[in-house]
């Protein structure tokens, strides 16, 4: 019974330690590892029951705490995880808001221009020198001087979006509408603090 609760807290704290990294800065090396150690944990917890009902509850009042550790170390990684990522990647982030205050300042005052028309709508920006970390930028301009600007991040997971979106206009601005309204939608946004959002799909 020994040997079993430590292979289940050693597979939780893998599992919770990496999906904290999931959410604070995905990489698929991350993503592969967090989904075996899932895996094995869940075999574990029906293992580790089997075991305690058939052996280890003749010797044993805490013959269910494999078990049990097994489930604690699951709900910790997917429900406890998560938050404790989002406030490191806030922490990231604030290392780097100048930087990305910066696009943003240029975009609004047309020093920093788009490939294409960016009126209302995303545009990809024209940019050699970009924030760290940041591999695309797409930027909108508003009727009421206001802007919006996609900070892609430059992660190695397949087919995964994250970064950060400030957005600021008006209610009436031509950029609440629309094609950049929908571009939008495709994406969960979660509030960091004043104009600016972190985003992921």
């Amino acid at each position: 019974m020994a040997k079993m609760l430590w292979r289940a807290f050693s597979l939780g704290f893998g599992c919770f330690v990496l999906n904290v990294c999931n959410f604070a800065w995905p990489e698929s090396i991350c993503l592969l590892i967090t989904l075996v150690l899932f895996i094995a944990l869940l075999v574990l917890t029906v293992v580790a029951g089997i075991s305690g009902f058939k052996e280890w509850r003749k010797c044993s009042r805490f013959w269910a705490a494999p078990s049990l550790v097994c489930l604690v170390c699951v709900v910790a990684a997917f429900f406890w995880a998560p938050p404790i990522g989002e406030a490191i990647s806030d922490r990231i982030f604030e290392r780097h808001v100048i930087e990305y205050s910066k696009v943003v300042d240029g975009i609004r005052n047309g020093t920093i221009s788009c490939q294409t028309p960016c009126e209302a709508e995303f545009g990809f920006i024209q940019m050699e020198n970009k924030p760290t970390h940041v591999r695309a930028l797409l930027g909108a301009r508003c009727d009421d001087g206001g802007v919006s600007v996609l900070f892609l991040l430059n992660t190695d997971v397949i087919l995964h979006h994250e970064g950060y979106l400030f957005r600021n206009f008006g209610t009436k601005s031509n950029c609440n509408p629309g094609k950049m309204r929908s571009e939008l939608d495709k994406y969960y946004i979660r509030h960091i603090a004043g104009p600016w959002y972190h985003f992921s799909d």
